[in-house]
């Protein structure tokens, strides 16, 4: 009995100065969607208003008119990809992302509201999504349809969006 005894006190020992044998590494967020039509703004894509429709409604309010989400810590200064996986139209995502958190309803609904978080946006209009690197403090990011100059923009547009380490573009 002592025996066993002493052995299992070993294992233990030595499982806990040796800590588990494998570390779970961190895998890439991906966030899949769908928006109905675009937020149309003089400068490009209106994310400002799927911020006050998720400060009033939370995460009913997506899919209207852009897509919010929470931004996942580990991803930061990784790589990200915003693409289209469908729509009826020229499509063309944007995507913002918030360096602090969005007010609550009860703080939106107060005069004034409080001031926006500040951005780091991604609109290039090059091409049917976004890439780069996940800025560092982002808490939440928008995904939104730009309509173009002449307000064009797709509907039902689908979109995936992927970060952290060792993401690719999708095909690629």
């Amino acid at each position: 009995m002592k025996k066993s005894l002493a052995i299992a006190l070993g294992a233990l020992m030595a499982a806990s100065v040796l800590g588990p044998a494998t570390a779970a590494k961190p895998s890439p967020q991906v966030v899949e969607g769908r928006i109905a039509i675009p937020a149309r703004h003089p400068d490009g894509c209106y994310t400002g208003l799927s911020r006050h429709l998720w400060s009033l409604f939370g995460e009913s309010s997506n899919g209207a008119v852009g897509w919010t989400f929470d931004v996942d810590k580990t991803t930061w200064n990784k790589p990200f990809f915003l693409e289209s996986t469908g729509g009826v139209g020229n499509v063309d995502l944007d995507l913002t992302y918030y360096l602090g958190d969005f007010a609550t309803r009860e703080e939106f609904i107060n005069d004034p509201p409080p001031a926006a978080p500040g951005v780091a946006e991604f609109e290039t209009h090059e091409g049917p999504g976004e890439a780069g690197k996940v800025p560092k403090g982002a808490i939440k990011a928008v995904v939104c349809v730009f309509a173009g100059e002449a307000g064009q923009g797709a509907v039902g547009t689908s979109f995936k969006y992927s970060a952290g380490k060792g993401v690719k573009p999708s095909g690629k």
